[in-house]
């Protein structure tokens, strides 16, 4: 795993998004859904890639934030 992919880690996207929802399962149907801020894609479709996983870390931190995207 290169340096880019340890910035953006599947850990790293399921601990933002426990952050914000402050509950594992919540998160978990987050992702199941589909998102406007990603194009009406299902988060969980995007966390194969370091690019999806960028793409959500986005929203999540968005979310957290409160930033309209």
């Amino acid at each position: 795993m290169n340096s880019l992919e340890k910035s953006v880690s599947l850990e790293e996207v399921y601990a933002k998004g426990i952050e914000f929802f402050e509950d594992k399962v919540i998160f978990e149907e987050w992702l199941t859904k589909t998102r406007p801020a990603l194009n009406d894609q299902k988060p969980l479709d995007l966390l194969n890639t370091v690019k999806g996983r960028k793409q959500v870390l986005t929203v999540l931190n968005a979310l957290l934030y409160c930033i309209y995207l």
